[in-house]
Formats: C-alpha cells, structure tokens, sequence
C-alpha cells in the first residue's frame, strides 16, 4: 500500500494526509487552488475513485458515487469532471463525462458517450471533450459549459481517429487547437473550426501555444 505525505518546507514535521491502505494506490495528486486541499484518484483492484482530503488531514472522502477513470479540477477549484468508466454488464457499454461541484454535490452527466478525454479552459467555464465511436465517426469532439449545459459538437472525422489529447485550450482561452489527421483550430465563442496545418511526418499531439495565444507549435 501506500500513503499521502505533505511537508512544509519551513521545517514541520511531515504529515500524513492519507494513510498506507493494503492494495491501495494514490494516483494523479492535486492541489486546490487555494490550497486547502488535495485532490487525487485512489486505485484498488476492486476499482478507482476520485477523493479529497483537507491540508490538515480532515475531511476524507470520496466524491461522486461512481467508479471513476480521471478526475480533474476546474482552474478555479469550484468544479470536478471526472469520468464514469463503460459497464460492457450495464446500459453504459461507453465512458461518460460527469460534472460536479469540487465537494461531489450537484453532479449532472454530459449527454454524450465513449468519451475518451477532456480538458477545463482556463477560466474554468468550459471544457473540450473528445468522443469515440459515436455518431458512425471514429472521434467527435465537443465543448460542454462547467454546469453541463449548452453541449455543443464541432468536429466529427470519419476517416482518422482523435489523439489522446482532446484539445489545447489558448491561454486566453478564445481557441482550442486539435489533430483530425491534420490540425485545427476552434473558434470558442463562435464554434467555426479552420484548418492550420498537415501533420504528416510530425508527431501527434505535439502541441504548444505562445503566452499571446497569436502562435502555435507543433
């Protein structure tokens, strides 16, 4: 097993905020914005689920009430999304997205299966998704506000399939730049979709944008 440590580089003592459980792993560990927590995903054979635990080591517990592949915080800490693996033995054969307050309360399912990744703008009101093998196309990506509403679908390929990455949100957060095969790049406020570049002989997933949000790397 394993435990969850914090030191205080001032010279506290070490604490431990999760302690050392048989067969358990702690996975993904992240701080809150305003760091009176830690966020992490904690692994059993039996399956992996999202927690939280404050600074000082109270208030363990988990959030949401389904198994979950990933979780991750929106910018501001107010928000988790976190995925609901498929059940092959259920009517959820595909991953879905849920979305919640970082506490687990008023979580509300994205309408949308076989989601494959995601990621929170930078202000924390939106995220890109990324979708497979629905609507008869190998990947759809779509944006899906922080509350779940107003899901809206900007790309379907059928031909190639979507890189790990859903998406690279701009630092200003205007424009997501994704590989289709090729790169692209999405219009948030407007949802128009233009083509930037063949990635032909060019790694994918390669992406990186300047601090102005005016380049992109690839």
């Amino acid at each position: 097993g394993e435990a969850i440590e914090i030191v205080d580089l001032t010279g506290a003592p070490v604490r431990e905020l999760a302690p050392v459980e048989d067969g358990w792993r702690y996975l993904g560990l992240e701080w809150s914005p305003d760091e009176t927590y830690v966020a992490y995903m904690r692994n059993h054979a039996t399956g992996q689920h999202f927690y939280e635990v404050n600074a000082d080591g109270s208030g363990f517990e988990m959030v949401g009430a389904y198994e979950s592949a990933t979780a991750k915080l929106s910018a501001d800490g107010s928000r988790v999304a976190y995925l609901e693996p498929g059940d092959s033995t259920k009517d959820k054969p595909a991953a879905h997205l849920w979305l919640a307050d970082a506490d687990g309360s008023s979580a509300a399912e994205v309408g949308v299966t076989g989601v494959i990744s995601f990621a929170w703008s930078p202000d924390g009101r939106q995220l890109i998704l990324a979708t497979v093998g629905i609507k008869g196309g190998l990947a759809t990506l779509y944006l899906v506000n922080a509350d779940g509403s107003g899901l809206r679908e900007i790309k379907t390929s059928t031909t190639v399939s979507v890189d790990s990455m859903p998406g690279i949100w701009s630092p200003d957060g205007s424009m997501v730049a994704f590989t289709f095969g090729d790169i692209f790049v999405v219009e948030v406020e407007t949802g128009e979709v233009r083509y930037l570049a063949q990635t032909a002989d060019k790694l994918s997933g390669q992406r990186s944008w300047s601090a102005d949000s005016k380049k992109l790397v690839y």
